[in-house]
This record gives C-alpha cells, sequence and structure tokens, in this order.
C-alpha cells in the first residue's frame, strides 16, 4: 500500500468509523470523497454538513451512501485521471449512474415512512441528487429533484414542523441551488418559494457564513423579482411608462437592500483583520457576487439595454476581483490557493459571463471572456460554453458597427437583451453543445424583439 494511500486511510479513519459499508469499489470511492471531494463543495467556506454529517450519514444510510459514491465517482470523471486504484475511463460514467440508482432505489423506504429521521434522509439525498445531476448538465432532472425539496420545506413551514438543524444547513443550499438555475435558465418556480425568506440584514455580520446566506438569499429574491417582472411584461410590445415606472421602484427596494448588505459586510471586514488566506479569497468572492446582483437587478430583460453602461464600475470590480482568484500574486497555482477547477457551487462563471455579455465597453467584455477561456466548472455552469456563448453574443452586437471605442457605440437594437437555454448536450471528457435563444432588435423598451438560435460548441 503506497503511502499516500495509508495517509488518506489514516486520515479519513480519524473522522469516520472504522468500519466503511460497501464493497472494496465503494469503499475507495468513500475514502476519496472523505479525502478530496470535499473542496468540491466547501472551497472557501466551513460547513459542518460536508465536513461531518454526510460522513456520518453515509455510513449508516445505504441510500446516502450510495449516493456520495455517486457523487465521488463523477468527481474522479471530471478531474480526468486515475489515482487512489480508481481507474478513470468510459465506465466510470457507468458506475457512477450505478451508485446513484441504487440511491434512489434504497430512497422509496424512507418515502413512505413518517417522522422527521426519514424526510431529513430524503432532503439529503435530494440535495446530493441535485449536484450529481447539475454537474452531469442534467438539468431538468435537477430542476425536479429541487422542486421537490422545495415542496418539502413549503409542507415543513405550512405545518410548522420544526426545522432541524440539519434542514437548517440544507435551507440555505437549496438557496443557493435556486439562484444558480435561475440565473439564465428558465427553471420553473413556485409561487410560495419556501427559500424566498431565507437569510436576514444585521447591521453586521457574525461571519462569513452568515454574509454568505445573506447575499443568496438577496439575490434569490432579485432573480424572483425579475421573474414576475418579465411575466408581468410579456402582454406589452412597448412597455407603458406607468409600467416601467413600477418596476423601477421596485429594483429600486432592492437596492435598498445590497446597500444594506454592503454597510453590514463592511463593518464585519473592519472588525476582523485576521483573515485567513482561504477567508480572504471568500470575501472577494462575496464582492464579485454583490456586483453581479447590481447587474442583474439593473440590468435585466425588462429595462432598456443602455441602462447597462452605468454600471461600468460593477463590471470592472468583477473583472479585478475574478482576476485576483484566478492568477494570485504570490504565484500559487489556482487549485493552490483553493479555486477549484471544479465546484458545485456558483463562483466566478456567472459574473464574468454577464460581464461579457451585459458590459459594452470592447476591452472589458473581452478580458472577462478572456477568463472564462480557463477550463473550469460550476454546478451546471461550463465556463468554456459561456465564454463561447459570450463571443457569439459580442460578435452579434457588434456585427456591421463602425470601430467602438466605448460601450455607447453599440446602440441598444443591436444588443442581447436576453438569453435563453434551449438545449444542452453535455459528455464529460467529450464534445459538448448547447442551443441558446438570443433575443435581439428590440424597438423601446419591451419584451418583444427577435431571437436569434444558436448552436454553440465547445
Amino acid at each position: 500500500m503506497s503511502s499516500t494511500m495509508s495517509s488518506i486511510i489514516s486520515t479519513a479513519s480519524r473522522m469516520l468509523l472504522p468500519i466503511i459499508p460497501g464493497d472494496d469499489n465503494e469503499r475507495r470511492h468513500f475514502i476519496l470523497f472523505s479525502s478530496e471531494s470535499e473542496p468540491l463543495f466547501t472551497t472557501y467556506f466551513e460547513t459542518s454538513f460536508w465536513n461531518q454529517l454526510i460522513l456520518q450519514l453515509s455510513q449508516a444510510e445505504p441510500a446516502v451512501h450510495h449516493a456520495v459514491v455517486a457523487l465521488a465517482s463523477l468527481h474522479r470523471r471530471l478531474m480526468g485521471s486515475s489515482q487512489h486504484g480508481i481507474e478513470c475511463d468510459a465506465s466510470t460514467d457507468d458506475y457512477g449512474l450505478l451508485q446513484y440508482n441504487k440511491a434512489v432505489a434504497s430512497l422509496i423506504k424512507y418515502i413512505a415512512k413518517e417522522g422527521d429521521d426519514s424526510l431529513d434522509i430524503v432532503l439529503v439525498c435530494c440535495i446530493l441528487f441535485i449536484y450529481f445531476d447539475m454537474l452531469r448538465g442534467e438539468i431538468e432532472s435537477a430542476g425536479k429533484h429541487l422542486l421537490g425539496c422545495l415542496s418539502i420545506f413549503s409542507t415543513i413551514r405550512q405545518t410548522q414542523r420544526n426545522l432541524t438543524t440539519l434542514r437548517g444547513e440544507l435551507e440555505p443550499m437549496l438557496v443557493r441551488v435556486n439562484v444558480q438555475t435561475k440565473s439564465l435558465f428558465d427553471t420553473p418556480s413556485r409561487a410560495d418559494d419556501p427559500t424566498a425568506g431565507v437569510g436576514s440584514l444585521p447591521t453586521r455580520f457574525s461571519g462569513l457564513s452568515e454574509a454568505r446566506n445573506s447575499l443568496n438569499s438577496l439575490m434569490n429574491k432579485i432573480l424572483n423579482l425579475i421573474q414576475s417582472q418579465a411575466l408581468r411584461a410579456e402582454n406589452f410590445v412597448t412597455m407603458a411608462d406607468t409600467t416601467a415606472d413600477l418596476q423601477l421602484e421596485e429594483s429600486a427596494s432592492y437596492l435598498s437592500l445590497l446597500e444594506r448588505w454592503d454597510a453590514a459586510f463592511s463593518k464585519f471586514l473592519l472588525h476582523r483583520t485576521n483573515l485567513s488566506s482561504r477567508d480572504r479569497d471568500a470575501v472577494k468572492l462575496l464582492m464579485i457576487h454583490h456586483a453581479a446582483s447590481y447587474i442583474i437587478l439593473f440590468c435585466a430583460p425588462i429595462f432598456s439595454q443602455c441602462m447597462n453602461d452605468q454600471y461600468l464600475p460593477q463590471f470592472e470590480r468583477i473583472v479585478s476581483l475574478a482576476k485576483s482568484l484566478l492568477e494570485p500574486a504570490d504565484g500559487t497555482l489556482p487549485g493552490q490557493c483553493g479555486l477549484q477547477s471544479v465546484w458545485v457551487e456558483m463562483g466566478i462563471i456567472i459574473p464574468l459571463f454577464l460581464t461579457g455579455w451585459k458590459c459594452r465597453n470592447p476591452l472589458l467584455r473581452r478580458e472577462a471572456t478572456k477568463l472564462l477561456s480557463a477550463p473550469r466548472q460550476e454546478g451546471t455552469w461550463d465556463s468554456i460554453a459561456a465564454a463561447r456563448i459570450a463571443e457569439r453574443i459580442i460578435a452579434l452586437e457588434e456585427a456591421g458597427l463602425p470601430q467602438i471605442l466605448v460601450a455607447k457605440d453599440v446602440p441598444e437594437i443591436s444588443r442581447i437583451y436576453d438569453v435563453k437555454l434551449k438545449s444542452i448536450c453535455y459528455q464529460p471528457q467529450s464534445s459538448r453543445s448547447c442551443i441558446v435563444g438570443l433575443l435581439k432588435a428590440r424597438s423601446g423598451v419591451g419584451i418583444i424583439g427577435t431571437e436569434v438560435i444558436e448552436t454553440v460548441l465547445w
């Protein structure tokens, strides 16, 4: 046995029970998950769910165990290498799906049971299924699991059942998944979205996790607002002034919340001068997401796209901070400083894509697109795919225009105001493609425009 494997098993044995369930292959994947796959979930933010709870549950509950093994197998496949006695080839996909199906089969008995324990196991497995499907590009399946989780949480609130410690960990995770899927994809929403009220805005945050949960809750609320505004505007070819004024007034109320979050975060940073390198990176990421929230709120399809030009400082902040995360000043590689090439959470891809799309400054949008060209995956988001779509948007918007020096050189009628994902063919380690609808050429401020269908390969 190699010294590396002995070290891994020694580490795992200190964290876990002496006996790891399953056959030899399952045990190897389980050790891989406990030793290597944790950064897939906790790159910047500590959480007892991944560090402790999920490992303990997977030893006692077969459904959780098989779901964990499936995730470990998929992670190894995405990383594209063979380590710790696990060969990485085409059969890895089949093995991951086999474990996924075993988890589903094991979960059936819990669905029929009553009680908090069974409900918690169902919720944990649903979360694991969501992440598994997201990483595989199975957006529709992930969406169904997400709606199932939201339905369970809605029932919990309606029946006034206790929010257990485990559910307290799961609910912010659902908010983050919601934000990921709503930020570009047309995912179904619940009118009684139980995650809409997660988080709070204190005068000063007590820690990075509280600040993260609060910001993601706010982003989720903003995306719910954007969806409702878009539905309201669908009936208008050109929005009436009163309707446009109402939309701006609604958005302004969320601007106040973003400013309150920023104030609470600034006070937290003033009182925390001893942040670790990992925490400093987490701060940068939260600042990126805060800037992206402004863009999502005020650069929505319902507004004139020329309004986007006033948010150049937010676009610049996103590019500058993302660059510092991707290109550390001390010369370490991104993976060494904490920025993983595969991550289930929202990181820098969505904000950089929004910059490549919504920022019409020719140099800045191209710099954002260039940063996306480094291969990364964050949940359903692939950086290369995002870069290809952004490049196509730039080409369409600038086609036939004279020299573009500043954002205003791209007229309203040339700007892509919405992106709709039509379908995706996603296979790790092989050719991938997606079909997107790019909406442009509006006359006035409205929703109706010309849709350009594009097939993007990467």
